[in-house]
């Protein structure tokens, strides 16, 4: 009877959408997609900031803790050290895993420049760590220690940042100077990363520990920052200084840290 009533359009037409309706719906979705993604790859870049700057301060007290123990710190250390013919020297954060765990593990940097730090070659690793540079001891003059010569008095822990630019003198200033040996007591110049501008500012993420005597100083040993003290009253005398964000800086530490 209902049928009989109503008939067929009684009980309703099914329909599906039309292509302008599709158009309108694959529009709106692009255009949330456009503002969503901007703001997710911003979020994941702060992040990995944020993460890098944990993990600098963990390296930051576990080469503290290191100097404690052992009255120095550990050597230099370049990004790649897992790379065949890196000597130990080179490897200093390695030092922080063995035979004593001042560190679980060896963080990985989230901007890694996958360079050679002192030549700007690039370097095709597997692996990327934290950079550890710095003004060397002399072991005659200072401490020998069992892991060997090329310890640290003065080190510098530094990622390039989300802006990832290499890491020597460049337009916005320098924090690695190849052409006098690598070392934070020989460069011009240290910008910080702040994101005021945008989270792909540029700048380095970094932390300056030890004896600050020996930064900014123009000549302290044999050209590789050797942290001489027969040299340092020369070193004190000659050209030399860096600048940290516009402050000049000789004989001290920066105030604070990019962190």
């Amino acid at each position: 009877m209902f049928h009989q009533k109503f008939g067929v359009k009684g009980l309703g037409v099914r329909r599906g959408f039309t292509l302008i309706e599709l158009l309108i719906v694959i529009a709106i979705i692009l255009i949330l997609i456009a503002i969503a993604l901007p703001n997710f790859l911003e979020a994941q870049i702060r992040a990995r900031v944020t993460k890098a700057k944990a993990e600098i301060r963990t390296l930051g007290i576990a080469m503290e803790s290191y100097r404690l123990d052992w009255k120095i710190y550990p050597g230099r250390s370049v990004p790649y050290y897992k790379e065949p013919g890196i000597q130990k020297n080179q490897a200093g954060i390695t030092w922080l895993t063995s035979p004593v765990q001042y560190i679980t593990a060896i963080p990985d940097d989230p901007f890694p420049t996958k360079e050679n730090v002192e030549t700007g070659d690039p370097i095709d690793s597997t692996v990327y760590t934290y950079n550890i540079m710095g003004a060397d001891n002399f072991p005659q003059e200072l401490l020998t220690h069992p892991h060997g010569g090329g310890l640290l008095v003065t080190y510098v822990i530094v990622s390039a940042g989300p802006d990832a630019p290499a890491l020597q003198e460049r337009a916005a200033g320098c924090i690695v100077c190849p052409h006098a040996g690598s070392s934070p007591a020989y460069c011009g110049s240290l910008h910080s990363y702040s994101p005021t501008n945008g989270t792909k500012s540029v700048g380095d993420l970094w932390l300056w520990g030890g004896e600050g005597v020996w930064v900014g100083q123009g000549q302290l040993g044999d050209g590789r920052c050797v942290a001489m003290k027969s040299a340092l009253p020369a070193a004190k005398a000659g050209p030399g200084g860096l600048q940290v964000d516009g402050e000049f800086l000789r004989g001290r530490l920066p105030s604070g840290a990019s962190l």
